[in-house]
């Protein structure tokens, strides 16, 4: 949602299409058999609904992208991928947590996702955007 009224914002009547790509990592953790699954599928897709009837009720566009992969990188290149094919002139935006307090730690707990992305993104010819979001701590 931060991203979504982030770019409103700062893009103001020039964005009136979203499209929401969820890339889920199922491993062997988190996948106990098929219910589990299917519960994973609902709760996904409850949340992406979430965000197109946002966009919908203030009169834009949306639709949605859903994976279920082992590496959630991959899962959302090859997302973007097919999102690009259906809308060639796509931008993608993703947040990155800044926190007050910056350090070591905070930097390996906290992956570098959004970078790994933007650089995996930009080298097949598709652009991201990173948008900060602030952490107070």
């Amino acid at each position: 949602m931060h991203a979504l009224l982030w770019v409103q914002r700062m893009f103001p009547e020039h964005f009136r299409n979203f499209v929401f790509v969820n890339a889920r990592a199922v491993d062997a953790h988190s996948y106990g058999g098929a219910q589990d699954m299917e519960a994973m599928k609902v709760e996904a897709n409850v949340a992406l609904k979430f965000f197109e009837n946002f966009c919908r009720s203030n009169g834009l566009a949306a639709k949605s992208y859903l994976a279920f992969c082992t590496d959630p990188i991959d899962g959302f290149v090859e997302l973007c991928e097919k999102v690009r094919a259906d809308f060639p002139a796509s931008i993608f935006f993703t947040s990155k947590l800044v926190f007050e307090r910056d350090n070591f730690l905070v930097r390996l707990l906290h992956n570098q996702a959004a970078l790994v992305l933007q650089q995996r993104l930009h080298l097949a010819g598709m652009q991201m955007v990173i948008l900060p979001m602030k952490v107070e701590t």
